[in-house]
Protein backbone atom coordinates (compact mmCIF):
# COMPACT_ATOMS: atom_id res chain seq x y z
CA UNK A 1 0.00 0.00 0.00
CA UNK A 2 1.55 3.37 -0.98
CA UNK A 3 0.97 6.65 0.31
CA UNK A 4 1.13 10.08 -1.08
CA UNK A 5 1.70 13.75 0.36
CA UNK A 6 -0.28 16.05 -2.08
CA UNK A 7 0.48 20.23 -2.22
CA UNK A 8 -1.93 21.58 -4.59
CA UNK A 9 -5.36 23.23 -4.69
CA UNK A 10 -8.94 21.86 -5.00
CA UNK A 11 -10.30 23.79 -7.67
CA UNK A 12 -13.62 24.84 -7.41
CA UNK A 13 -14.63 24.71 -11.48
CA UNK A 14 -17.56 26.34 -12.80
CA UNK A 15 -19.42 24.46 -15.40
CA UNK A 16 -20.88 26.53 -18.12
CA UNK A 17 -22.23 24.53 -20.72
CA UNK A 18 -21.79 26.26 -24.45
CA UNK A 19 -25.16 24.27 -25.44
CA UNK A 20 -27.00 26.75 -22.48
CA UNK A 21 -26.86 29.77 -24.00
CA UNK A 22 -28.86 32.89 -22.81
CA UNK A 23 -31.55 32.78 -25.07
CA UNK A 24 -31.88 28.98 -25.11
CA UNK A 25 -35.24 27.84 -23.89
CA UNK A 26 -36.57 28.58 -20.04
CA UNK A 27 -33.58 31.29 -20.10
CA UNK A 28 -34.67 34.70 -19.32
CA UNK A 29 -35.22 36.99 -22.38
CA UNK A 30 -35.56 40.79 -23.01
CA UNK A 31 -38.86 40.14 -23.78
CA UNK A 32 -39.91 37.96 -20.82
CA UNK A 33 -43.19 38.06 -19.01
CA UNK A 34 -45.07 35.60 -16.80
CA UNK A 35 -47.24 35.01 -20.16
CA UNK A 36 -44.26 33.41 -21.72
CA UNK A 37 -42.80 32.00 -18.46
CA UNK A 38 -45.78 29.77 -18.34
CA UNK A 39 -44.11 26.76 -17.07
CA UNK A 40 -47.29 25.06 -16.30
CA UNK A 41 -48.62 23.69 -13.09
CA UNK A 42 -49.30 27.37 -12.17
CA UNK A 43 -45.44 27.39 -11.98
CA UNK A 44 -44.16 30.95 -13.99
CA UNK A 45 -40.56 31.29 -13.99
CA UNK A 46 -37.15 31.73 -15.96
CA UNK A 47 -34.03 30.95 -16.05
CA UNK A 48 -30.47 32.89 -14.65
CA UNK A 49 -27.58 32.29 -14.27
CA UNK A 50 -26.31 34.56 -11.02
CA UNK A 51 -23.99 37.51 -11.44
CA UNK A 52 -22.30 36.15 -8.15
CA UNK A 53 -22.96 32.66 -6.36
CA UNK A 54 -21.42 32.15 -2.63
CA UNK A 55 -21.01 29.06 -0.66
CA UNK A 56 -19.47 28.70 2.63
CA UNK A 57 -17.28 25.65 2.79
CA UNK A 58 -16.36 23.79 5.82
CA UNK A 59 -15.60 20.65 4.55
CA UNK A 60 -14.62 18.66 1.23
CA UNK A 61 -13.67 14.75 1.42
CA UNK A 62 -13.44 11.49 -0.59
CA UNK A 63 -14.54 7.98 0.39
CA UNK A 64 -13.63 4.48 -0.43
CA UNK A 65 -17.50 3.18 0.08
CA UNK A 66 -20.51 5.09 0.91
CA UNK A 67 -20.70 7.35 4.15
CA UNK A 68 -23.58 9.06 6.21
CA UNK A 69 -22.92 11.99 8.46
CA UNK A 70 -22.56 9.62 11.46
CA UNK A 71 -20.80 6.94 9.44
CA UNK A 72 -17.98 8.48 7.26
CA UNK A 73 -14.53 6.56 8.84
CA UNK A 74 -14.41 5.17 4.95
CA UNK A 75 -14.01 9.58 4.11
CA UNK A 76 -10.71 11.34 4.31
CA UNK A 77 -11.32 15.35 4.32
CA UNK A 78 -8.91 16.90 1.80
CA UNK A 79 -9.96 21.01 2.84
CA UNK A 80 -11.34 21.48 6.24
CA UNK A 81 -12.16 24.85 7.86
CA UNK A 82 -14.50 25.15 11.12
CA UNK A 83 -14.91 28.98 10.42
CA UNK A 84 -16.01 28.14 6.81
CA UNK A 85 -14.86 29.60 3.66
CA UNK A 86 -16.98 31.98 1.20
CA UNK A 87 -16.23 30.97 -2.05
CA UNK A 88 -17.95 32.87 -4.80
CA UNK A 89 -18.31 30.24 -8.11
CA UNK A 90 -19.24 32.62 -10.41
CA UNK A 91 -16.44 34.24 -10.44
CA UNK A 92 -14.37 30.84 -10.42
CA UNK A 93 -12.23 30.04 -7.45
CA UNK A 94 -10.03 27.64 -5.23
CA UNK A 95 -8.77 26.38 -2.23
CA UNK A 96 -6.20 24.95 -1.15
CA UNK A 97 -6.20 21.72 0.36
CA UNK A 98 -4.88 20.74 3.89
CA UNK A 99 -1.14 20.91 4.41
CA UNK A 100 0.08 17.48 3.29
CA UNK A 101 -3.11 15.63 2.61
CA UNK A 102 -2.18 12.50 2.55
CA UNK A 103 -4.12 9.99 0.17
CA UNK A 104 -3.88 5.91 -0.15
CA UNK A 105 -3.26 5.29 -3.61
CA UNK A 106 -6.46 3.41 -4.65
CA UNK A 107 -9.93 3.97 -5.74
CA UNK A 108 -12.15 6.28 -4.43
CA UNK A 109 -15.79 5.70 -5.12
CA UNK A 110 -17.48 8.79 -2.90
CA UNK A 111 -17.26 12.91 -2.67
CA UNK A 112 -18.48 14.78 0.48
CA UNK A 113 -19.06 18.25 1.11
CA UNK A 114 -20.65 20.55 4.01
CA UNK A 115 -21.62 23.78 3.77
CA UNK A 116 -23.24 26.40 5.33
CA UNK A 117 -26.92 26.22 4.72
CA UNK A 118 -27.42 29.81 3.65
CA UNK A 119 -26.88 30.68 0.32
CA UNK A 120 -25.59 33.81 -1.44
CA UNK A 121 -26.26 35.38 -4.97
CA UNK A 122 -26.94 38.34 -6.83
CA UNK A 123 -29.09 38.52 -10.19
CA UNK A 124 -29.99 41.46 -12.87
CA UNK A 125 -31.96 41.45 -15.93
CA UNK A 126 -32.81 44.18 -18.30
CA UNK A 127 -35.99 43.91 -19.63
CA UNK A 128 -37.27 45.40 -23.39
CA UNK A 129 -39.58 47.20 -20.88
CA UNK A 130 -40.34 48.25 -17.71
CA UNK A 131 -41.45 45.58 -15.42
CA UNK A 132 -42.82 45.60 -11.65
CA UNK A 133 -41.91 43.61 -8.83
CA UNK A 134 -43.90 42.82 -6.13
CA UNK A 135 -43.38 44.57 -2.00
CA UNK A 136 -45.01 41.73 -0.59
CA UNK A 137 -46.78 38.61 -0.44
CA UNK A 138 -51.20 37.85 -1.17
CA UNK A 139 -53.16 39.13 1.12
CA UNK A 140 -56.83 39.12 0.80
CA UNK A 141 -56.37 38.36 -2.91
CA UNK A 142 -54.47 41.33 -3.61
CA UNK A 143 -50.46 41.79 -4.05
CA UNK A 144 -48.88 44.67 -3.83
CA UNK A 145 -46.64 46.28 -6.47
CA UNK A 146 -43.52 48.29 -6.48
CA UNK A 147 -41.61 50.45 -8.14
CA UNK A 148 -41.23 49.66 -12.10
CA UNK A 149 -37.92 49.75 -14.44
CA UNK A 150 -36.24 48.45 -17.08
CA UNK A 151 -33.44 46.74 -15.24
CA UNK A 152 -34.66 44.02 -12.54
CA UNK A 153 -32.38 43.08 -9.56
CA UNK A 154 -32.04 41.18 -6.33
CA UNK A 155 -32.06 43.95 -3.56
CA UNK A 156 -30.44 42.10 -0.39
CA UNK A 157 -33.65 41.03 0.91
CA UNK A 158 -34.00 37.24 1.76
CA UNK A 159 -35.64 34.81 -0.97
CA UNK A 160 -38.24 32.74 -0.45
CA UNK A 161 -39.84 34.91 2.89
CA UNK A 162 -42.12 37.51 1.72
CA UNK A 163 -41.98 38.05 -2.11
CA UNK A 164 -40.05 41.49 -1.96
CA UNK A 165 -36.17 40.34 -2.95
CA UNK A 166 -36.35 42.27 -6.03
CA UNK A 167 -36.12 45.54 -7.44
CA UNK A 168 -36.61 47.84 -10.60
CA UNK A 169 -34.94 50.90 -11.59
CA UNK A 170 -33.10 52.91 -14.58
CA UNK A 171 -29.91 50.60 -13.72
CA UNK A 172 -28.79 47.68 -11.53
CA UNK A 173 -26.50 50.31 -9.59
CA UNK A 174 -28.62 49.09 -6.11
CA UNK A 175 -28.01 45.29 -6.99
CA UNK A 176 -27.04 43.79 -4.14
CA UNK A 177 -26.53 39.63 -2.82
CA UNK A 178 -29.90 38.29 -1.48
CA UNK A 179 -29.62 35.39 0.56
CA UNK A 180 -31.64 31.74 0.91
CA UNK A 181 -31.30 28.86 3.26
CA UNK A 182 -31.70 25.45 2.46
CA UNK A 183 -32.91 24.23 5.82
CA UNK A 184 -36.11 22.45 4.71
CA UNK A 185 -35.41 19.83 2.02
CA UNK A 186 -37.30 16.27 1.84
CA UNK A 187 -40.32 15.03 3.45
CA UNK A 188 -41.70 15.32 6.61
CA UNK A 189 -41.02 11.70 7.00
CA UNK A 190 -37.35 12.53 6.81
CA UNK A 191 -38.28 15.45 9.25
CA UNK A 192 -37.42 17.57 6.11
CA UNK A 193 -33.61 17.10 6.53
CA UNK A 194 -32.83 14.04 3.86
CA UNK A 195 -33.32 13.51 0.42
CA UNK A 196 -31.40 11.34 -2.23
CA UNK A 197 -31.15 12.83 -5.79
CA UNK A 198 -29.66 11.79 -9.30
CA UNK A 199 -28.71 15.11 -11.00
CA UNK A 200 -25.94 15.80 -13.94
CA UNK A 201 -24.07 18.58 -14.02
CA UNK A 202 -23.37 19.68 -17.94
CA UNK A 203 -19.93 17.52 -19.20
CA UNK A 204 -20.89 14.62 -16.57
CA UNK A 205 -22.95 11.47 -16.18
CA UNK A 206 -25.56 11.57 -13.83
CA UNK A 207 -24.55 11.16 -10.13
CA UNK A 208 -26.37 9.56 -7.49
CA UNK A 209 -26.33 12.30 -4.29
CA UNK A 210 -28.09 11.97 -0.70
CA UNK A 211 -28.18 15.33 1.32
CA UNK A 212 -28.59 16.23 4.90
CA UNK A 213 -29.47 18.72 6.88
CA UNK A 214 -27.37 19.26 10.40
CA UNK A 215 -27.61 21.18 13.29
CA UNK A 216 -24.97 23.25 14.79
CA UNK A 217 -23.06 19.43 16.21
CA UNK A 218 -23.32 17.77 12.94
CA UNK A 219 -26.26 15.48 14.05
CA UNK A 220 -29.05 15.21 11.55
CA UNK A 221 -32.06 17.86 12.22
CA UNK A 222 -34.86 16.24 13.97
CA UNK A 223 -38.70 17.42 14.34
CA UNK A 224 -37.91 21.05 15.63
CA UNK A 225 -40.97 22.05 13.04
CA UNK A 226 -44.36 23.07 12.68
CA UNK A 227 -47.20 21.61 10.67
CA UNK A 228 -50.02 23.20 8.88
CA UNK A 229 -53.53 22.24 8.68
CA UNK A 230 -52.27 19.68 4.98
CA UNK A 231 -49.24 18.37 7.28
CA UNK A 232 -46.99 20.00 5.38
CA UNK A 233 -43.90 22.60 7.04
CA UNK A 234 -44.96 25.89 8.32
CA UNK A 235 -42.15 27.41 10.51
CA UNK A 236 -39.96 26.39 13.38
CA UNK A 237 -40.77 25.25 17.14
CA UNK A 238 -40.35 28.26 19.29
CA UNK A 239 -39.61 30.51 16.11
CA UNK A 240 -36.22 29.47 15.62
CA UNK A 241 -34.04 26.45 14.81
CA UNK A 242 -30.67 25.04 15.15
CA UNK A 243 -29.85 23.78 11.50
CA UNK A 244 -26.53 25.08 10.32
CA UNK A 245 -25.07 22.71 7.43
CA UNK A 246 -25.79 20.69 4.71
CA UNK A 247 -23.82 17.66 3.98
CA UNK A 248 -23.94 16.19 0.65
CA UNK A 249 -22.40 12.49 -0.83
CA UNK A 250 -22.29 12.01 -4.15
CA UNK A 251 -21.78 8.40 -5.76
CA UNK A 252 -19.23 8.90 -8.28
CA UNK A 253 -20.38 7.97 -11.72
CA UNK A 254 -16.66 7.70 -12.34
CA UNK A 255 -14.49 6.31 -9.23
CA UNK A 256 -11.70 8.30 -8.91
CA UNK A 257 -8.04 6.73 -9.10
CA UNK A 258 -5.39 8.52 -6.87
CA UNK A 259 -1.97 7.44 -7.90
CA UNK A 260 1.46 8.63 -7.76
CA UNK A 261 0.57 11.12 -11.26
CA UNK A 262 -2.11 12.56 -9.52
CA UNK A 263 -2.13 16.49 -9.33
CA UNK A 264 -5.36 17.44 -8.57
CA UNK A 265 -9.14 16.98 -7.01
CA UNK A 266 -11.61 18.83 -9.04
CA UNK A 267 -15.28 19.95 -7.85
CA UNK A 268 -16.94 21.26 -10.46
CA UNK A 269 -20.38 22.80 -9.44
CA UNK A 270 -23.65 23.78 -11.99
CA UNK A 271 -24.15 27.36 -11.92
CA UNK A 272 -25.18 28.35 -15.40
CA UNK A 273 -28.84 28.85 -15.12
CA UNK A 274 -29.27 27.61 -11.88
CA UNK A 275 -31.33 30.54 -10.37
CA UNK A 276 -34.25 32.08 -12.10
CA UNK A 277 -36.91 35.08 -11.49
CA UNK A 278 -40.70 33.86 -10.39
CA UNK A 279 -43.80 35.35 -11.88
CA UNK A 280 -47.17 35.62 -10.18
CA UNK A 281 -49.56 35.07 -12.52
CA UNK A 282 -50.88 37.30 -15.62
CA UNK A 283 -54.51 37.49 -13.86
CA UNK A 284 -52.85 38.10 -10.50
CA UNK A 285 -55.20 40.53 -8.32
CA UNK A 286 -52.81 44.11 -7.84
CA UNK A 287 -50.12 42.90 -9.24
CA UNK A 288 -50.62 40.65 -12.41
CA UNK A 289 -47.90 39.21 -14.17
CA UNK A 290 -45.66 41.02 -11.77
CA UNK A 291 -41.97 39.80 -10.39
CA UNK A 292 -42.29 37.69 -7.64
CA UNK A 293 -39.03 36.51 -5.88
CA UNK A 294 -36.11 34.54 -7.09
CA UNK A 295 -35.73 30.66 -6.99
CA UNK A 296 -32.28 28.71 -6.73
CA UNK A 297 -32.35 25.25 -7.61
CA UNK A 298 -29.69 23.89 -4.95
CA UNK A 299 -26.01 22.77 -5.51
CA UNK A 300 -24.95 20.99 -7.53
CA UNK A 301 -21.57 19.10 -7.96
CA UNK A 302 -19.33 17.10 -9.76
CA UNK A 303 -15.93 15.34 -8.22
CA UNK A 304 -12.58 14.15 -10.78
CA UNK A 305 -9.31 13.92 -10.24
CA UNK A 306 -6.67 14.55 -12.40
Amino acid sequence: MKFFAFYFLANLLLVSSPTLALDAAGFCEATETATSANQGGGNYNCKKTPDSLIFTIYEVGVCTAAATPISNSSCIPVFSNTAGKATNLSAGASIALDPEVTLTEGTYTHGYILVDVEQKMKLTHTFSSARTPSTGGESGGNVPGGTSGLVCYSNGKNIGVASDAISCGSDASAAAISATKAWVIGARSDNYSYMSVSYAVPGSAAAATKVWVLNSDKTQAGADYTVDGGGNWSGWSGSTTNRKYNYAVQTLASPMVISPTTTSINISFNVTGSTSFDFWAPNQTGCNGCLQDISFEGVKFNFSAQ
